[in-house]
């Protein structure tokens, strides 16, 4: 993992720095290197994937191209809050079991109603994805009529992976759970 990786530095001092920073982008820019904003982004297909970015890293500078299907319903990023769902943080095993299970029966309903489209579900923790798999196998075991999708795209196969393993993954649409949020007494961890 990249994130395992440790520095091996001569001087002491310089350990101390480097542990310190949180990204090897910060390491280069504690040194010193020379660094540039960018200036446009071309490579989403609709704005709303990069407009987070742009408002709070870029100050809305960064030139996005405009999507041609701007006007489309169902393109781009959607939030779908579950305000009964609670993160369950313990050691080793913190997960949000209830937004797990909405997650699986959003695939299953993806499943049945855009079937064409490969599918792609993104945890942003190995335990949340953990419990979401756990939660679609038991969706999967009860109605196995659905099982003709799991193998529908080979080139873009389905798949549910932690954040640390997604990147570079394709899919027409991905699903993103966080997992995180307010524990059942409605208390949010900060670490």
């Amino acid at each position: 993992s990249f994130f395992d990786v440790e520095l091996e530095l001569e001087d002491e001092e310089e350990q101390s720095e480097a542990a310190d920073m949180e990204s090897i982008l910060g390491l280069f820019e504690g040194m010193g290197a020379p660094s540039r904003m960018l200036r446009w982004h071309y490579r989403s297909e609709h704005e709303s994937l990069i407009a987070v970015s742009n408002y709070e890293f870029y100050n809305n500078d960064l030139v996005l191209f405009p999507s041609p299907d701007v006007e489309r319903n169902n393109t781009g990023i959607k939030y779908h809050y579950l305000p009964d769902t609670y993160y369950e943080p313990g050691r080793g095993k913190s997960y949000n079991r209830l937004e797990a299970k909405a997650v699986a029966q959003a695939v299953i309903k993806h499943a049945e109603n855009n079937s064409g489209l490969s599918l792609g579900v993104a945890a942003f923790s190995k335990s949340q994805m953990k419990v979401i798999q756990d939660e679609l196998e038991i969706l999967r075991r009860k109605d196995p009529s659905y099982e003709y999708f799991f193998n529908a795209h080979p080139e873009e196969p389905f798949f549910i992976k932690n954040l640390e393993n997604v990147q570079g993954d394709e899919r027409d649409i991905i699903f993103i759970s966080l997992g995180y949020g307010k524990t059942e007494d409605g208390y949010v961890s900060m670490n």
